[in-house]
């Protein structure tokens, strides 16, 4: 950048002298560093979309794990509560049918 604003310097100093072609040169030097200062942006935004596509990636499949680990949480719930129907189930019958000890 230093080196562009002292050739542009140099270029404007030419024009001011009356040089024939300084005002092309101008023209060329800015037209130049627009084009490197948009290379250096489609860079820069190329790099931040593969760095957004590869967090993307990792976050998907984040998702999924915890996806994964919900439906066996799931499942283990629904295990653990048929046995505890099962428990339940069993003090119901043991409380509804007659005991040893209360028969005459």
């Amino acid at each position: 950048m230093t080196m562009d604003l002292s050739l542009l310097k140099e270029l404007v100093d030419v024009l001011r002298e009356g040089g024939p072609y300084a005002v092309t040169a101008i023209f060329i030097l800015m037209w130049w560093r627009k084009d490197v200062e948009v290379k250096g942006i489609r860079k820069e935004s190329a790099k931040f979309a593969l760095e957004q596509v590869a967090t993307n990636v990792k976050t998907e499949r984040s998702l999924v794990t915890v996806g994964q680990a919900l439906n066996g949480l799931a499942d283990h719930v629904q295990s653990v509560e048929r046995t505890l129907t099962k428990i339940l189930t069993i003090k119901q019958l043991k409380l509804m049918s007659p005991r040893e000890d209360d028969k005459p």
